[in-house]
């Protein structure tokens, strides 16, 4: 997974398969500022995001679902 975007914008997550370098999943605009965080769960289903934005998300991997939204960490 690789996280990124306009500071002060927007944040964006890439899920990439790793041997071939292809893009399987891009989630557009999930944030409000640049993503700098991200972890995967034990089993791969779900995705922790942090952002500039003072928020953490965890995401559904297969559907990019958002499932948790998490506000004001600064940490």
């Amino acid at each position: 997974a690789v996280g990124g975007g306009a500071p002060s914008r927007s944040g964006n997550i890439s899920i990439l398969q790793v041997e071939t370098g292809e893009t399987l999943h891009t989630w557009q605009a999930c944030h409000e500022d640049t993503v700098i965080s991200l972890d995967f769960s034990h089993d791969g289903n779900w995705l922790a995001s942090g952002s500039a934005d003072k928020n953490s998300r965890v995401y559904e991997v297969d559907t990019g679902k958002p499932i948790k939204h998490f506000e004001g960490h600064t940490h």
